[in-house]
């Protein structure tokens, strides 16, 4: 899997993701995303809403700097309290857009 995000140019606040199932690629805003320490897991677009969730290990080198990663790619992104990162939408923002 691959998320990733364009800065050179104005991009909605969309992540492209990419996955061996083409019905999971394209750009996408994420509903709802949380990064804990064994997974990663994420909610994004609209009919169908899709979910992917990742199970990893990592150093926690590697680890904090996903987290690093994750809070500038996904700006809505807050951290919790036992270190799980969970992305909350705006209230009045829009969700995802295919």
């Amino acid at each position: 899997m691959l998320v990733q995000r364009h800065f050179e140019y104005p991009d909605g606040g969309k992540c492209y993701i990419e996955t061996d199932d083409q019905e999971f690629c394209g750009h996408f805003r994420f509903r709802r995303a949380r990064l804990s320490r064994k997974r990663f897991q994420m909610v994004f677009g609209i009919k169908p809403v899709r979910e992917i969730t990742v199970f990893f290990k990592a150093k926690d080198s590697a680890y904090a700097e996903v987290q690093r990663v994750l809070q500038i790619m996904i700006p809505e992104i807050r951290l919790m309290r036992n270190a799980d990162v969970t992305v909350h939408p705006e209230p009045n923002s829009k969700t995802a857009l295919d």
